[in-house]
């Protein structure tokens, strides 16, 4: 779930210091003192402080830490986006930390395969948000895939695919070519509604490779 559409003005964040504030203290809703206990250690409330106030540098080390920290309470952060204010914007990957559905062992785990998935790659993460993917892709579940756009994309037909739409939307669906030569995105579930989408405005597509299943699920 992408946080523009939940009013979180990600944009009016202009430094590395507003967006960590905004993640911590708007989007998960948490104080200082528990965000930094829900890091599990890996992140000191003296350094919050400082880093939040613009006070102390934000060395390379210090955004991978924040990072993990982030993804580990299902907030999905790059480190470009918190270093520079670019690329992929933050997206939720779960439950909150707050929600009765919260399983911090296995919420820990999922982050860290996320991290091993995405080493060296320009990958990219969702959530699984219907059922019109069923039964390959349920509601709930985590996949992810290597970014491709452009030309690239017409690689991909014929794939189940994440797909990036002009205004923001992330949907999973089967990337596919209509008589035309256009791209329509086609559900596997035949009572999804649509079942088919023409002529969608992509702006990137990822081949679904990697998928993760919550054991809550």
């Amino acid at each position: 779930m992408t946080l523009e559409k939940e009013n979180h003005d990600l944009k009016s964040a202009k430094t590395a210091s507003e967006r960590i504030n905004l993640l911590r203290a708007h989007v998960l809703c948490l104080s200082m003192d528990k965000f930094c206990a829900f890091s599990g250690g890996i992140i000191q409330k003296r350094s919050l402080v400082l880093w939040e106030k613009g006070e102390s540098e934000l060395t390379d080390s210090a955004i991978h830490r924040l990072t993990s920290a982030f993804r580990s309470l299902n907030l999905f952060v790059t480190e470009e986006w918190l270093k520079n204010g670019t690329g992929e914007e933050p997206k939720k990957i779960g439950p909150a930390v707050y929600d009765k559905d919260f399983n911090f062992d296995e919420e820990h785990s999922i982050s860290q395969e996320i991290l091993c998935f995405l080493n060296g790659t320009k990958g990219i993460v969702a959530n699984v948000e219907d059922e019109a993917m069923e039964p390959i892709y349920k509601a709930g579940d985590i996949v992810a895939g290597k970014l491709r756009q452009g030309d690239e994309i017409k690689s991909l037909v014929g794939m189940d695919c994440i797909v990036k739409l002009q205004d923001g939307t992330e949907l999973i669906r089967k990337l596919d070519l209509d008589s035309n030569g256009q791209y329509v995105l086609i559900a596997k579930r035949k009572s999804a509604n649509p079942t088919v989408i023409t002529n969608p405005n992509i702006t990137a597509a990822a081949e679904v490779v990697w998928i993760r299943r919550r054991d809550s699920f």
